[in-house]
């Protein structure tokens, strides 16, 4: 299936995007670096986020290429 990768990478901008600037403020007010708060709270947030999107993905593309 074209375009899965791209969908895929969608799906990720707009779970990373979707989690407020306000908790990358929080991060940094708690003394933490940009790295750090990117990987200890603003990925988890996301990805608890993308479980469904991605999902939905996996069984579509998995049924469609059944089916050919």
């Amino acid at each position: 299936m074209e375009g899965t990768a791209a969908y895929q990478s969608q799906i990720y901008r707009g779970a990373i995007q979707s989690v407020g600037g306000s908790q990358m403020k929080a991060v940094l007010s708690l003394g933490m670096t940009k790295w750090e708060g990117i990987r200890h709270i603003i990925l988890p947030q996301a990805l608890r986020k993308v479980i469904s999107a991605f999902y939905f993905h996996f069984t579509s593309a998995f049924f469609l290429g059944t089916v050919r």
